[in-house]
Protein backbone atom coordinates (compact mmCIF):
# COMPACT_ATOMS: atom_id res chain seq x y z
CA UNK A 1 0.00 0.00 0.00
CA UNK A 2 2.11 2.72 -1.30
CA UNK A 3 -0.24 5.61 -0.81
CA UNK A 4 -0.47 5.19 2.97
CA UNK A 5 -4.21 4.90 3.01
CA UNK A 6 -5.70 1.94 4.71
CA UNK A 7 -8.29 0.03 2.77
CA UNK A 8 -11.82 0.54 3.99
CA UNK A 9 -13.60 -2.40 5.39
CA UNK A 10 -17.10 -2.99 4.14
CA UNK A 11 -19.62 -1.88 6.73
CA UNK A 12 -22.40 -4.23 7.64
CA UNK A 13 -25.79 -3.20 6.34
CA UNK A 14 -27.70 -1.06 8.83
CA UNK A 15 -31.07 -2.43 9.83
CA UNK A 16 -33.97 -0.12 9.36
CA UNK A 17 -35.17 0.52 12.92
CA UNK A 18 -38.59 1.56 11.69
CA UNK A 19 -39.15 -1.93 10.28
CA UNK A 20 -38.25 -3.51 13.58
CA UNK A 21 -40.67 -1.28 15.50
CA UNK A 22 -43.59 -2.14 13.22
CA UNK A 23 -43.23 -5.79 14.15
CA UNK A 24 -45.39 -6.39 17.17
CA UNK A 25 -45.42 -9.22 19.61
CA UNK A 26 -47.37 -12.24 18.44
CA UNK A 27 -51.06 -11.52 18.81
CA UNK A 28 -53.08 -13.68 21.15
CA UNK A 29 -55.45 -16.04 19.37
CA UNK A 30 -58.71 -14.40 18.42
CA UNK A 31 -61.59 -15.80 20.49
CA UNK A 32 -63.97 -15.76 17.54
CA UNK A 33 -61.51 -17.74 15.40
CA UNK A 34 -61.07 -20.24 18.21
CA UNK A 35 -64.84 -20.69 18.56
CA UNK A 36 -65.23 -21.17 14.81
CA UNK A 37 -62.45 -23.75 14.78
CA UNK A 38 -64.01 -25.65 17.71
CA UNK A 39 -67.43 -25.50 16.03
CA UNK A 40 -66.09 -26.89 12.72
CA UNK A 41 -64.04 -29.57 14.43
CA UNK A 42 -66.28 -30.74 17.31
CA UNK A 43 -69.70 -29.08 16.92
CA UNK A 44 -71.98 -28.39 19.90
CA UNK A 45 -70.14 -30.84 22.12
CA UNK A 46 -66.91 -28.92 21.69
CA UNK A 47 -68.54 -25.55 22.40
CA UNK A 48 -70.25 -26.85 25.54
CA UNK A 49 -66.99 -28.39 26.70
CA UNK A 50 -65.14 -25.13 26.02
CA UNK A 51 -67.80 -23.16 27.95
CA UNK A 52 -67.54 -25.54 30.92
CA UNK A 53 -63.76 -25.24 30.98
CA UNK A 54 -64.04 -21.45 30.81
CA UNK A 55 -66.54 -21.34 33.67
CA UNK A 56 -64.41 -23.70 35.77
CA UNK A 57 -61.30 -21.66 35.04
CA UNK A 58 -62.93 -18.35 36.06
CA UNK A 59 -65.21 -19.71 38.83
CA UNK A 60 -63.73 -17.47 41.54
CA UNK A 61 -64.84 -14.43 39.55
CA UNK A 62 -68.09 -15.87 38.18
CA UNK A 63 -69.36 -17.05 41.58
CA UNK A 64 -69.34 -13.45 42.84
CA UNK A 65 -71.54 -12.12 40.03
CA UNK A 66 -75.10 -11.15 41.00
CA UNK A 67 -77.66 -13.91 40.61
CA UNK A 68 -75.16 -16.77 40.44
CA UNK A 69 -75.47 -17.87 44.08
CA UNK A 70 -79.28 -18.34 43.95
CA UNK A 71 -78.97 -20.07 40.57
CA UNK A 72 -76.40 -22.55 41.91
CA UNK A 73 -78.54 -23.15 45.02
CA UNK A 74 -81.57 -23.81 42.81
CA UNK A 75 -79.69 -26.20 40.52
CA UNK A 76 -78.17 -28.18 43.38
CA UNK A 77 -81.42 -28.48 45.34
CA UNK A 78 -82.70 -31.99 45.88
CA UNK A 79 -85.96 -32.89 44.18
CA UNK A 80 -89.11 -33.08 46.27
CA UNK A 81 -89.94 -36.54 47.63
CA UNK A 82 -92.78 -38.52 46.12
CA UNK A 83 -96.09 -38.60 47.92
CA UNK A 84 -97.41 -41.96 48.99
CA UNK A 85 -100.53 -42.83 46.99
CA UNK A 86 -103.70 -43.58 48.93
CA UNK A 87 -102.66 -41.60 52.01
CA UNK A 88 -102.91 -37.99 53.09
CA UNK A 89 -99.39 -36.60 52.72
CA UNK A 90 -98.03 -33.62 54.67
CA UNK A 91 -94.75 -32.07 53.63
CA UNK A 92 -92.54 -30.68 56.39
CA UNK A 93 -89.86 -28.15 55.49
CA UNK A 94 -86.97 -26.91 57.60
CA UNK A 95 -87.86 -24.07 59.94
CA UNK A 96 -85.73 -20.98 60.41
CA UNK A 97 -83.92 -21.11 63.76
CA UNK A 98 -84.51 -24.85 64.16
CA UNK A 99 -80.93 -25.94 63.51
CA UNK A 100 -81.17 -29.33 65.20
CA UNK A 101 -84.61 -30.03 63.59
CA UNK A 102 -86.23 -30.55 66.99
CA UNK A 103 -89.40 -28.65 66.05
CA UNK A 104 -89.70 -30.67 62.84
CA UNK A 105 -89.61 -33.89 64.90
CA UNK A 106 -92.28 -32.53 67.28
CA UNK A 107 -94.55 -31.66 64.34
CA UNK A 108 -93.96 -35.04 62.67
CA UNK A 109 -94.55 -37.00 65.89
CA UNK A 110 -97.69 -35.07 66.82
CA UNK A 111 -99.17 -35.59 63.34
CA UNK A 112 -98.35 -39.29 63.46
CA UNK A 113 -99.85 -39.68 66.97
CA UNK A 114 -103.11 -37.80 66.30
CA UNK A 115 -103.62 -38.83 62.68
CA UNK A 116 -102.16 -42.27 61.96
CA UNK A 117 -103.29 -42.20 58.34
CA UNK A 118 -101.19 -39.10 57.66
CA UNK A 119 -97.88 -39.66 55.93
CA UNK A 120 -95.26 -37.00 56.72
CA UNK A 121 -92.63 -36.25 54.11
CA UNK A 122 -89.56 -34.09 54.80
CA UNK A 123 -87.81 -32.09 52.15
CA UNK A 124 -84.82 -29.81 52.02
CA UNK A 125 -86.36 -26.33 51.87
CA UNK A 126 -86.30 -23.53 54.43
CA UNK A 127 -89.32 -21.66 55.70
CA UNK A 128 -88.20 -18.27 56.95
CA UNK A 129 -90.31 -15.59 58.52
CA UNK A 130 -90.64 -12.19 56.90
CA UNK A 131 -90.88 -10.48 60.28
CA UNK A 132 -88.15 -10.24 62.79
CA UNK A 133 -88.58 -11.89 66.19
CA UNK A 134 -89.61 -8.72 68.05
CA UNK A 135 -92.46 -8.00 65.63
CA UNK A 136 -93.72 -11.55 66.13
CA UNK A 137 -93.74 -11.16 69.90
CA UNK A 138 -95.53 -7.79 69.61
CA UNK A 139 -98.19 -9.33 67.39
CA UNK A 140 -98.66 -12.23 69.80
CA UNK A 141 -99.10 -9.76 72.67
CA UNK A 142 -101.74 -7.84 70.74
CA UNK A 143 -103.62 -11.05 69.98
CA UNK A 144 -103.64 -12.13 73.64
CA UNK A 145 -104.84 -8.66 74.72
CA UNK A 146 -107.57 -8.78 72.10
CA UNK A 147 -108.74 -12.23 73.27
CA UNK A 148 -108.74 -11.12 76.89
CA UNK A 149 -110.98 -8.16 76.15
CA UNK A 150 -113.80 -10.33 74.78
Amino acid sequence: MPSGKQPQRPTPPVENKSKRSTRSAPEPPDLWKLLQWVWRRFGWVGLVFLACVGIWWQWDHISKLPGIEPLVARLTQQSLPRAEPGRFNVAIAHLEGDDDHAMERVIRDSLHDKFPIVNTVSFDRLISSEQDEREGHDARGLCSKHRGSR
